[in-house]
């Protein structure tokens, strides 16, 4: 993670906005951050199980495709 992407995702909304305390004093505040990765993290273990899933499904296809192939050779 880079500043130039929490920035981004502040201003897309999907971090929490800054306090401002004083000029060139940009601050967060903590709860709101760590609730934010919470849910970053769910969200990305999620994501992660599906794809893990959806290669796990293809690659049990393609060897069960393989096996019949075979099946029908021999």
């Amino acid at each position: 993670m880079s500043l130039s992407w929490w920035y981004e995702k502040v201003a897309t909304g999907e971090a929490p906005p800054p306090v401002h305390r004083a000029p060139r004093c940009t601050r967060w505040r903590l709860t709101d951050v760590v609730e934010f990765w919470k849910r970053f993290a769910e969200k990305a273990n999620t994501e992660a199980s599906d794809t893990v899933m959806v290669t796990a499904k293809k690659a049990s296809a393609a060897a069960q495709a393989k096996r019949s192939a075979k099946a029908m050779q021999g």
